[in-house]
């Protein structure tokens, strides 16, 4: 939940955590109002979100996710949230992977991307089924399934990245995992 506050001709975000409260200054315009929901979200600022929050910025940071693809140093990688280019986020994530295991990305910025590239991979998961975004009781959005099974693809992403060996599998494997999980459970 955020609380807004007048403080001369701007508006300040107020972000509780714990007994500190940060403040981003924004102004009025929408746009401001959503970097300054970026920042909260990318900088993992402990608070209660609530899903329009979370709806304002996902356009936002899904464009980011296909243009860091888009402009990747290693290889241009063409992202979109249609399933069919899950495999280039796969070969993106090893990418990434390799970086944060030669000490190349910190822990901050592995969490960054993986906020980008997690609300990609839900999109594609939400596109293909009977799924919505909802907040989860950590406060981080997460895909649902008709069923109630909630499943992280922005932990998951964060776990691939950060994993030393395939035991966190590809983002492919999350989404088939996902699938095959709620068909069971349908019937």
């Amino acid at each position: 939940m955020f609380r807004l506050k007048r403080i001369s001709h701007n508006i300040s975000l107020v972000a509780s955590t714990g007994f500190k409260l940060h403040y981003v200054k924004i102004k009025t315009c929408k746009e401001d109002l959503k970097a300054g929901l970026k920042k909260i979200f990318l900088k993992g600022i402990e608070l209660m979100m609530k899903l329009q929050d979370f709806l304002i910025v996902k356009d936002d940071f899904i464009q980011e996710a296909i243009d860091f693809g888009a402009n990747c140093p290693v290889k241009k990688i063409a992202l979109s949230t249609d399933i069919d280019s899950i495999k280039n986020l796969d070969e993106l994530i090893e990418i990434l992977k390799g970086l944060y295991q030669k000490g190349m990305m910190s822990d901050e910025v592995a969490w960054e991307i993986a906020i980008k590239l997690g609300v990609l991979l839900g999109e594609m998961i939400i596109n293909e089924g009977n799924y919505k975004w909802v907040i989860n009781e950590d406060d981080l959005p997460v895909v649902e399934a008709v069923n109630g099974n909630q499943l992280s693809p922005i932990i998951k992403i964060y776990k691939i990245i950060r994993s030393n060996d395939d035991s966190e599998g590809k983002p492919s494997d999350f989404y088939y995992n996902f699938i095959m999980l709620n068909l069971k459970t349908e019937f």
